[in-house]
């Protein structure tokens, strides 16, 4: 197979890279001794590279990337790999091969396991574009790089090219330095990292529904004074109850003092059963409310509210204890008149 011209069209500086890369690798295989040519009976497609040396063929196939990283460079292999299967059917053997811009002995290597790990009958090849070379295969040892040549060609690109002023190195000795330098050599105060310049706040999901409801103003006081009002209005529909309920029972008071019953005694009894009645209503109460207050959690409602335990103990026994207070004043009155209210005049009663 006689040597001919390979041309290809490419746009952009990542096309005119890529035709070069394609440049070395033909000079590279033509310098080693072997016969690099197009494959004359494939019109439309075709592999990149054709080349013989003996008995040996290859269909080269040959990807280009703009970074020289194991990332970018494994997947491209694998690619030109499976590409390069499709032009193995006259007896060529498949050649993948990765190219960019610079590439490390390390990062070939690592191509290279990946290749010999997924693919370990195919043969593979790494390049750059500053004169190194890795392969492996049949007969293509011959055009890998020597490790010393690859060691200066390191050390003369590195000086040539790094620089030791860029911004990211600035900045990484910056995050660096930072925390042992005295504060008297940093320009800004020392604090934690942040992403953006704008301050956030971070507070819980409580607290984010405290501070809603508290937009409507002073809420707290606002539940005082409305429960202090339905307080006072209870208590005086109670001692209205219970001066009514005294008033009927007058003569019932003077029969229990003529049984021997003395003032103590009914009063006792008088504001025992008015101790009672509000024990039980205070019971029923609170639990009346805590059934409310535990669907009102569960409502749709429930996740505009702060999150409120259905039931608290010290608020059962503050509303017991409230119970009984109103029982108590509410029925006090009452009480003493009765208990002060002669016989004669008790059993006259006609109310």
């Amino acid at each position: 197979m006689g040597m001919s011209e390979i041309t290809t069209q490419r746009d952009g500086s990542a096309g005119r890279r890529g035709t070069t890369a394609e440049a070395v690798l033909r000079d590279a295989f033509a310098s080693a001794g072997w016969k690099v040519g197009q494959a004359a009976d494939r019109f439309t497609a075709a592999p990149d590279l054709v080349v013989r040396r003996g008995t040996t063929t290859y269909a080269v196939q040959l990807k280009y990337a703009s970074e020289g990283r194991s990332d970018r460079l494994v997947p491209l292999w694998a690619q030109a790999h499976l590409q390069a299967l499709r032009w193995t059917g006259r007896g060529e053997k498949p050649l993948a091969v990765v190219a960019a811009p610079r590439i490390s002995r390390r990062t070939a290597e690592q191509v290279l396991a990946f290749a010999a790990e997924h693919a370990p009958h195919a043969a593979a090849g790494v390049i750059d574009l500053h004169g190194f070379r890795l392969f492996r295969g049949a007969r293509l040892e011959a055009l890998n790089t020597p490790e010393t040549s690859t060691r200066t060609r390191r050390r003369a690109v590195a000086s040539a090219h790094v620089n030791l002023f860029s911004d990211l190195n600035q900045w990484m000795l910056k995050v660096l330095l930072a925390p042992e330098l005295p504060e008297t050599m940093l320009s800004a105060p020392r604090g934690k990292y942040r992403n953006a310049t704008a301050q956030t706040k971070t507070e819980s999901e409580q607290q984010y529904l405290l501070g809603f409801v508290s937009l409507l103003g002073n809420v707290k006081v606002f539940l005082i004074a409305i429960c202090a009002a339905v307080m006072f209005t209870i208590l005086l529909v109670s001692a209205n109850t219970m001066a009514m309920s005294v008033r009927e029972r007058v003569r019932e008071v003077g029969v229990l003092k003529t049984l021997g019953f003395t003032d103590g005694n009914v009063l006792g009894m008088i504001l025992g059963e008015a101790i009672s009645i509000s024990l039980l209503g205070g019971a029923l109460g609170f639990l009346l409310s805590t059934v409310l207050v535990g669907g009102v959690a569960h409502s749709p409602a429930g996740g505009f509210l702060p999150p409120i335990a259905p039931f608290e103990p010290s608020v059962a026994a503050a509303c017991v204890a409230t119970a009984v207070v109103i029982g108590f004043v509410s029925s006090l009155v009452p009480a003493l008149g009765a208990a002060r209210t002669p016989i004669v005049e008790a059993l006259r009663s006609t109310d």
